[in-house]
């Protein structure tokens, strides 16, 4: 539930940021590309299989096969 009674810039407010915020953003910019590259990294030779295409696809699609790991390095 909302609770609007928490002011921002409290010491309340500033808990609710490092205890839920900062874990949140580090895993969705550090921990889940990592996750997904050593995905493909572990299955690079199955790269081509309907599954991989249609399960991973997005991530390396238009790549070259030995650059697979490219959109993780910009």
């Amino acid at each position: 539930m909302r609770d609007f009674s928490i002011i921002c810039g409290t010491r309340q407010h500033d808990i609710l940021i490092y205890a839920i915020g900062v874990p949140i953003i580090v895993v969705w910019t550090i921990g889940f590309p990592l996750v997904i590259f050593f995905i493909l990294k572990k299955n690079k030779d199955l790269l081509e299989k309907k599954e991989m295409v249609i399960t991973y696809g997005t991530f390396y699609i238009g790549l070259k096969n030995n650059a697979f790991y490219w959109y993780f390095n910009e």
